[in-house]
């Protein structure tokens, strides 16, 4: 018997669940196998499909670099993948082996399903969100978080040898209140899922506009809300006919409303009756997808804003639970000198759609950017790319 079959038997014998000390356990005989160094394992929001982030660097890794042993993460392992990725089913041991024995490993949020880090190994965590008015890890008010996550996060801050830097802004939350450990790098390259926003990609543009049925001169809205802890949707647009109408009496257009629901809490779109006039988006792979197929975005406390701003496309803010989120300490008030219009209930959002200044708008996202700089540039799949393979070496 070969020392790979021994290790999977012995850790057969101690797996009981995907609990963090078990998983530690269970990948214990993996450490006596050695380190791949070809091998990369990535994996998007604890097993959804390729997507954010960590999925446009797996899409490249699989384009330019054929050599290397690309391994996704994921629940569902029937997923399409690009080029040669292997998919293995997330919290499995033959998870746990292709982590223990990876070079590298690429996350986008804090996991507990995964072994203890090895002498040799290194991880890149890319994050999920740019700079935000939400309040987040160490920001966020105690007792906000539960105790295990924050024990998760420490951790995980603990291993990471270096994150990805949307913003100037961004950075400062990070070094503040993400516990990375003082020697991580912070890679100031931008997100690598916006760098589809630099480039011709009318031919998905087109694919995406036929799959939600939309004609060509339609008004298209990004609807975007971010999730509540508690799963709240009181806070979320309601009357998506009034909505309609005042984006159609303000460009002349029949318009339609794509919604986006949070990763977290994709279950909630089963409340909402979808037609020819609300289009269902939760589902599409990314964001940036939808970004590129809209005229518009509206958003609350999600960072979205802040990666759609640099379109200088008109971004409203409707914050219809404001007074109860900020009770929550969930919240910052540097929501309020954003340069996006901002409205607390459904008269003041059809107020600000009607009566919106594209050149004024402009004016005040512009001087938005210059005083808190973004680094997207097109190119941040390929440097974190090459941060990836240089550490194969």
């Amino acid at each position: 018997m070969n020392l790979l079959k021994i290790a999977k038997a012995v850790a057969r014998k101690v797996y009981y669940g995907s609990h963090e000390v078990a998983v530690r356990a269970s990948a214990k005989p993996f450490e006596l196998l050695p380190i791949q160094t070809n091998k990369v394992v990535l994996e998007n929001f604890l097993g959804r499909g390729i997507g954010d982030n960590t999925g446009a660097i797996a899409e490249y890794l699989a384009k330019y670099y054929p050599q290397l042993d690309i391994v996704w993460l994921a629940q569902d392992t029937a997923i399409s993948v690009p080029g040669h990725i292997r998919v293995v089913k997330i919290g499995s041991l033959k998870a746990f082996y292709e982590m223990s024995t990876a070079k590298v490993w690429v996350d986008n949020v804090r996991n507990t399903v995964r072994p203890k880090k090895r002498k040799g190994q290194y991880y890149l965590q890319t994050w999920h969100g740019t700079y935000g008015p939400k309040l987040t890890e160490g920001d966020a008010k105690e007792g906000t978080l539960s105790p295990q996550y924050v024990r998760a996060a420490k951790y995980d801050g603990s291993i990471t040898d270096a994150i990805i830097i949307h913003s100037r802004l961004q950075e400062m939350v990070f070094r503040r209140a993400f516990w990375i450990n003082e020697n991580a790098e912070y890679l100031r390259i931008g997100f690598p899922r916006n760098d589809i926003l630099f480039r011709d990609n009318s031919a998905a543009v087109n694919q995406l506009k036929r799959k939600l049925k939309i004609q060509e001169g339609d008004y298209v809205v990004l609807y975007a809300p971010t999730f509540r802890d508690n799963g709240s949707t009181d806070g979320y647009i309601k009357d998506f006919d009034r909505l309609t109408s005042s984006f159609e009496k303000k460009v002349g257009k029949k318009c339609k409303v794509i919604l986006r629901l949070h990763p977290n809490v994709t279950k909630q779109k089963e409340k909402y009756k979808f037609s020819d006039v609300l289009l269902d988006g939760t589902d599409c792979s990314t964001i940036q997808d939808l970004f590129c197929i809209s005229n518009a975005l509206i958003t609350d406390y999600s960072s979205s804003s802040v990666d759609f701003g640099n379109s200088k496309k008109p971004i409203f803010l409707y914050l219809g639970d404001y007074a109860e989120y900020k009770e929550s300490g969930r919240v910052s008030d540097e929501i309020l000198e954003y340069p996006f219009p901002i409205a607390l209930n459904m008269e003041q959002l059809c107020d600000k759609i009607t009566s919106f200044d594209r050149k004024k708008y402009e004016k005040k996202v512009d001087d938005f950017y210059k005083s808190n700089p973004v680094y997207d540039e097109g190119d941040a799949s390929a440097k974190a790319a090459r941060w990836i393979v240089e550490k194969m070496r």
